[in-house]
């Protein structure tokens, strides 16, 4: 099917040269297997070709893409941090629909 548009494509983790060849990230809308691969590779080519241009602030910025409650841990965060410095131990509040998190 991409071929006949003319689409060059390769398997994300098999595509060497980014240029030529478009990336394929297979994902599931069932159960979002692969959005973790789709945004890795949308940030390293980010940083490999724009790295340039994007700019940074030490405050802290970043997006909330899951809460979910891991045993031992307690209530754990994904995110994609866009400013500033995260490390482990750090505390977060966010607004969740029955109060705080």
């Amino acid at each position: 099917l991409t071929v006949d548009v003319g689409l060059n494509t390769q398997l994300y983790y098999r595509n060497k040269d980014f240029r030529k060849y478009v990336s394929i990230v297979p994902t599931s809308a069932l159960t979002g297997e692969g959005i973790g691969d789709l945004m890795m590779l949308l940030i390293q080519l980010t940083q490999k070709y724009q790295g340039k241009s994007i700019g940074y602030k030490d405050t802290l910025q970043c997006s909330v893409l899951d809460v979910k409650k891991a045993e031992g841990l307690g209530t754990t965060l994904d995110v994609v941090l866009v400013n500033g410095y995260l490390q482990e131990g750090d505390t977060i509040v966010l607004c969740g629909l029955q109060g705080p998190i």
